[in-house]
């Protein structure tokens, strides 16, 4: 690195700087710098009296080039930027893309997913975190009002929806060219949603609704996110942005076309299976999915009991206990659904028993504390003789709301006597208790028009949706969240967010299958704390009275070593 000196002058003193300049665009752009002291100071470390090195200048270096390297095999920056270059209906009121002395598109979209994947920060927060990072050094000529948080959005106001949709199309497609090797004949499908603090009398969004919030907080307004990834790595190839009030069904139904469209293009003459869960099933859905693609999916139990009966005494078993798996134990039969004959696999999991089994007992106990409270409140009623007494239809509507959770109503039973003075007694019935036990606990009913496919399959496929609920998970982390925060209000831009969100899932998903693909296999959690724990550090000090620069990188332990040979 070629280090020139510069002096400036405060208050009549004079103060020294180490720099280093390049030629970007045209112009000469000053890339680095750090402070070396007073006149006075200088003059000593010259003649050998102050021989201290000067602090080091220090970068996170380990996550965002990890994530750039990335970026860069899969060229979608440059993706990005010559897809809009050619979009004659693209917004250019607030931002010029052919400015030479702005980011293009294509970097504000990158660099918002790579922060996402990290430490997801405000837009006006973005040129602090950019300059603690490699990234400063990538490009250097970046300043703070380029990454303000206006230049952000004049930038977001470019795009509109029909453009994010085909940038995923092409990044997508982009993806599997690089990773040839990933599977993409089965495709996992879930919902989620998030909520959002914009003012209930915001009427510049109609995707931020209240509706019933995963994370319970339906005091406020919601944006929904669908998503659809690849079995093997996780790789998102589909996204959709939806009103906040609008429950699964709605939302699959409403967009099966286009997820069916996605799927039969990434796997051109191939058959593709679908993975969802029960709560997208219904009978116009299933009978134009079952005609065009292959799915597997589960029903409810409680609609389909003669399955269950059936299933009671014929379990067998698919995989006896191991080290690494527990036991598997399954019901084959056919059934005929949606107007046609459908592969059913009951599956039953001894853990799964055992978890529902304890979660049961645990709110049986929790509505019989509740139930003797009300008991305790009418018997100190009835001995003060004070107080209007309850009525029945008072009593009645507290215990039924007691009892209006996983199905005690069925289980429990009570009666209210007396009529001055009231009185309530309770009872399970412990025989329908194990039995309801014994029917539904335990148990999954999947149904899949793969008919091909051994009961195992079937069952391993479902159990994989798990995969996407934990992508979905990790878009929520309190520590490296890549959905929150999020500063909009509007449609448009609320639409920007989830395509960087996707992006941001696509990145971190490549980064895991490389590391996979070594053998390792970790969460993301823990890959980006190792990753941004690894610095890139500048020394500048002294020798023989000429400085010196050196950048090497912070010392790794052994968890770090083996990402960086890999990633790195």
């Amino acid at each position: 690195m070629a280090v020139l000196l510069e002096k400036k002058y405060l208050k009549g003193k004079c103060y020294w700087y180490a720099s280093e300049k390049k030629r970007v665009n045209g112009s000469v752009k000053r890339i680095f710098q750090t402070y070396l002291g007073s006149q006075d100071q200088c003059l000593r470390r010259l003649l050998g009296h102050d021989p201290s090195p000067r602090p080091p200048t220090v970068l996170k270096y380990g996550a965002v080039m990890a994530l750039l390297h990335v970026a860069q095999a899969l060229g979608l920056v440059d993706l990005m930027d010559q897809y809009m270059v050619k979009q004659p209906d693209k917004d250019t009121r607030f931002y010029n893309p052919h400015n030479p002395n702005l980011p293009s598109l294509g970097t504000y979209l990158l660099l918002a997913a790579v922060n996402r994947c990290i430490a997801s920060t405000s837009k006006r927060d973005m040129y602090h975190w950019f300059s603690t990072t490699s990234l400063k050094r990538h490009w250097p000529a970046f300043t703070p009002h380029m990454l303000s948080s206006q230049c952000f959005w004049d930038a977001m106001q470019v795009f509109h929806e029909r453009h994010l949709c085909e940038m995923t199309r092409l990044i997508t497609e982009r993806v599997f060219q690089v990773y040839g090797d990933i599977d993409r004949s089965c495709l996992l499908v879930d919902e989620t949603n998030y909520y959002t603090f914009i003012d209930t009398f915001n009427q510049r969004t109609t995707l931020a609704q209240r509706g019933n919030n995963k994370q319970h907080r339906n005091n406020l307004r919601q944006v929904g996110y669908m998503l659809m990834v690849t079995q093997d790595s996780h790789i998102p190839v589909f996204y959709l942005c939806y009103q906040g009030n609008h429950n699964d069904i709605t939302v699959f139904k409403t967009h099966l076309a286009h997820m069916l469209e996605t799927a039969k293009r990434l796997t051109p003459g191939a058959d593709v299976t679908v993975v969802f869960d029960k709560g997208n099933v219904s009978t116009e859905v299933m009978q134009r999915l079952q005609e065009e693609l292959y799915f597997v999916t589960s029903l409810i139990p409680s609609h389909h009991e003669d399955l269950l009966q059936a299933s009671v005494d014929h379990l067998q078993c698919l995989r006896p206990t191991s080290q690494e798996h527990e036991e598997i134990l399954a019901y084959v039969t056919t059934k005929k659904l949606w107007g046609k004959h459908q592969k059913i696999v009951i599956g039953y999991s001894p853990s799964f028993f055992e978890a529902q089994t304890q979660s049961l007992l645990l709110q049986i106990h929790k509505a019989e504390t509740k139930l003797q409270a009300i008991q305790q409140a009418l018997s100190g009623s009835e001995a003060s003789h004070t107080g209007r007494p309850r009525s029945v239809a008072e009593i009645r509507s507290r215990v039924d709301k007691i009892l209006n959770h996983d199905h005690l109503n069925q289980l429990m039973t009570y009666t209210i006597s007396g009529r001055r003075s009231r009185t309530l007694t309770f009872q399970l019935d412990e025989e329908k208790l194990q039995e309801y036990i014994r029917l539904y606990y335990g148990k999954t009913i999947h149904v899949t028009n793969r008919t091909e496919w051994s009961a195992l399959d079937i069952i391993q496929a479902y159990r994989d949706q798990a995969m996407i609920e934990a992508c979905i998970k990790e878009t929520k982390g309190m520590k490296h969240s890549l959905w929150w925060p999020m500063g909009h209000w509007t449609d448009q831009k609320i639409h920007v967010h989830g395509f960087y969100t996707f992006l941001a899932l696509l990145l971190k998903s490549v980064v895991q299958k490389k590391l996979q693909d070594h053998g390792i296999r970790r969460s993301w959690h823990a890959v980006v704390s190792d990753l941004d724990a690894i610095y890139e550090v500048v020394d500048l000090a002294y020798e023989q009275g000429q400085l010196v620069a050196r950048m090497r990188l912070s010392t790794m332990n052994e968890s770090q070593e083996e990402l960086f040979r890999v990633l790195l």
